[in-house]
């Protein structure tokens, strides 16, 4: 809730937002709505991040976010020369999906650690 407030905030403002830069960025209403909803999974894996740091998992948590951040990159990369997708778009896609796969890894390792059942 906390996140998904402010976000909805930006979604229904970024026409506005998006106005206020002129006309050198088309497009940018529907990739800031894009990449505001990124931030609600940034927002939950830091609840999980600060559980394994509570547990003096750091080195796990390095591992796991160092890994998330060079797959962002790569996968950007990837997107920007073989699918040719524009630059902005590229990092917004990677971003959500590495910061999807990264919560979804989260979850199943903090469950796996706390040896809790898997519903």
């Amino acid at each position: 809730i906390a996140t998904l407030v402010p976000c909805l905030v930006v979604v229904v403002l970024s026409p506005l937002i998006a106005r206020s830069y002129g006309q050198t960025f088309e497009g940018l209403a529907g990739l800031l709505a894009f990449v505001v909803f990124s931030t609600i999974f940034t927002s939950v894996s830091n609840v999980y991040a600060q559980a394994f740091t509570s547990l003096s998992k750091n080195w796990l948590m390095f591992f796991i976010r160092f890994l998330r951040d060079f797959l962002i990159i790569v996968l950007f990369i990837l997107l920007v020369k073989l699918l040719k997708l524009n630059g902005a778009w590229s990092l917004a896609y990677s971003n959500m999906l590495l910061n999807v796969l990264f919560l979804v890894l989260m979850i199943f390792i903090y469950k796996k650690i706390n040896n809790v059942k898997f519903n």
